[in-house]
């Protein structure tokens, strides 16, 4: 009885690891997603502790030196303020006035990328890396943006076609600088 036991036992083994499992081809769709992963913006606006945060931000901006160091350090908190102000949009978008805080400071570290990533090319510095990660960070924005406008009425989306809008400048201007020699 137990000698069964133990072949019906390796029997099972046998059928589960060497018989072939059949595979079915899955349907893909083709999506028009931007994929950038963006990092966890850590303390959202609205937190109590969000002031030290941004103390703790222009602290740290203040002891930053070269261009290629202010451009990293830009498109880093760029990409958390756009996850941010996703992350807000997603959870209430009734309260779109912590969407604004984080959407505008994160238009303001953009612009601050563009601005160091024109002076690294100006002073011969390579910013390529950087400049191709805030122009696809821009276009990871207008998906939000988009997203966000189609969700919202009114004065809401009037909002958010001009903060498009204002990305698509900055998207200009990104494609100028790369043009650069």
């Amino acid at each position: 009885l137990i000698i069964g036991f133990i072949l019906f036992f390796f029997l099972l083994l046998f059928l589960f690891f060497f018989l072939p499992i059949p595979a079915f081809a899955e349907e893909v769709s083709v999506s028009t997603t931007i994929d950038y992963k963006l990092p966890y913006p850590g303390i959202l606006p609205g937190h109590p502790l969000f002031a030290l945060k941004e103390a703790r931000e222009t602290f740290m901006n203040w002891f930053i030196a070269s261009p290629m160091d202010k451009t990293a350090y830009d498109l880093e908190q760029a990409e958390k303020y756009v996850q941010a102000s996703y992350l807000l949009f997603t959870q209430d978008k009734e309260k779109t006035d912590r969407v604004t805080v984080s959407l505008f400071k994160a238009e303001s570290y953009l612009g601050n990328t563009l601005k160091h990533a024109r002076d690294t090319k100006q002073q011969g510095g390579d910013a390529h890396e950087y400049l191709e990660r805030c122009l696809r960070l821009l276009n990871k924005q207008q998906e939000f943006l988009e997203t966000m406008e189609s969700e919202t009425l009114g004065e809401e989306q009037s909002f958010f076609t001009a903060r498009r809008d204002q990305v698509q400048l900055l998207q200009k201007e990104g494609e100028e600088i790369r043009q650069l020699q």
